[in-house]
C-alpha cells in the first residue's frame, strides 16, 4: 500500500511511502517510484506503473494488468528464474481464472526441463540436458524419442501415421492415409535431391517395383527378375 504527498506544481515531485515507512519519491504524472528499497510483504501493483532501476522483491510480487507485462530494454531483455537450491523447481505456470492447466518446469534434481499438461498430471514433452527431446515419456534415450503413434500431415484429410512399434511389443511400419500404401523411393546421392518412388506396399498386399498399381503379390513393371539360390 502506497500513500502520497501531491506536488504544489507539475515540476515537483511526491513524496510516496509504503506500508512499511520506506520513503521514495517520484516525478508528477509518472509512475516510476524511485526507491531501491522495496517493502518485504508482498507487493501488488494495479494500474500503470513503471518499476524503474535495479529493484529487489524479496517476496511475492503480484502484477493486476488487462494488458500484460511489457519488458522493455535499449539492449538484450532477460526473465532469469533462479531457484536458492538444487532441490527446488523453477516453474512457469500458464493459468485459467486461478486453474493451471499447463506448466514449463525445471526438475530440482536433474537437467531436465519439461512441459506439463496439470489438468492430466502428465509431463508431456520432456527436455534433457545435451540434447535429447521425449514426447509422451520422462527419460528420452536418443535426439527424439517418442512414445505412442506419430503423425505426420502434408494436407488436411491427409493424415499418415508411422509405427514403428506396436502394443504387443512387435515392430512394425504401418501407413494410414488416403491411399493406405507404404512407398519407398530413392534419390541421387547430391544435396537436396528429390527422391522418386521405387516400390510401394499396397493396402491389399500387392508389392509393386516399378509400378505405383501393383496388381498381383509381386508386380515387377519392368527389368530383370533376378533369384539366386541353391535349394
Amino acid at each position: 500500500i502506497l500513500s502520497s504527498i501531491p506536488a504544489q506544481n507539475s515540476e515537483a515531485t511526491s513524496l510516496m511511502m509504503d506500508a512499511s515507512g520506506n520513503v521514495g519519491t517520484r516525478e508528477l504524472g509518472s509512475n516510476a517510484f524511485n526507491s531501491t528499497t522495496i517493502p518485504t510483504n508482498p507487493v501488488l501493483l494495479t494500474g500503470n506503473q513503471t518499476v524503474a532501476g535495479a529493484k529487489t522483491f524479496s517476496d511475492q510480487l503480484t502484477v493486476t494488468s488487462t494488458s500484460g507485462i511489457n519488458i522493455d530494454t535499449a539492449g538484450h531483455s532477460s526473465l532469469a528464474l533462479d531457484r536458492a537450491h538444487a532441490n527446488y523447481d523453477n516453474n512457469i505456470l500458464f493459468r485459467t481464472a486461478g486453474d493451471t492447466k499447463f506448466r514449463i518446469w525445471q526438475d530440482g534434481n536433474a537437467d531436465y526441463l519439461y512441459i506439463r499438461d496439470d489438468d492430466n498430471a502428465t509431463n508431456m514433452v520432456t527436455f534433457v540436458k545435451g540434447g535429447n527431446v521425449g514426447i509422451g515419456l520422462t527419460a528420452p534415450g536418443a535426439k527424439l524419442d517418442v512414445l505412442g503413434e506419430t503423425r505426420i500431415s502434408y494436407a488436411s484429410g491427409n493424415q499418415y501415421r508411422f509405427r514403428l512399434t506396436n502394443s504387443d511389443g512387435n515392430g512394425r511400419i504401418l501407413a494410414d492415409g488416403n491411399n493406405a500404401s507404404i512407398i519407398f523411393g530413392t534419390s541421387a546421392a547430391t544435396t537436396n535431391a528429390t527422391a522418386t518412388e521405387k516400390m510401394r506396399i499396397s493396402s491389399a498386399g500387392n508389392v509393386g517395383i516399378g509400378t505405383t498399381s501393383p496388381a498381383s503379390k509381386l508386380h515387377l513393371s519392368e527389368g530383370i527378375l533376378t533369384i539366386n539360390g541353391s535349394g
